[in-house]
């Protein structure tokens, strides 16, 4: 188990960058840092995905949310599906 002390006024670089967009679904990895040594604190990979909200079945990420995201970072895409 790791700790880490934070003091009240430390400042957190936080990113999240896109690692993997495909059609109805996009992969984020996260990570915290402490500013003053960019010392890692935590980080996670987590999946955002899009569903109806009426059947909540998969449904395709709108096109602009998509183009908007494809720009973000060196996401892998993959337009399987469409």
């Amino acid at each position: 188990m790791m700790r880490i002390l934070l003091v009240e006024d430390d400042e957190l670089l936080i990113s999240a960058d896109v690692s993997e967009l495909n059609r109805a679904s996009l992969r984020f990895h996260q990570q915290v840092r402490r500013a003053t040594d960019n010392a890692l604190l935590c980080e996670g990979r987590f999946l955002v995905a899009c569903v109806g909200a009426d059947s909540l079945k998969p449904r395709a990420i709108p096109v602009a949310l998509r183009t908007a995201f494809a720009g973000l970072s060196n996401a892998n895409q993959s337009c399987a599906g469409e």
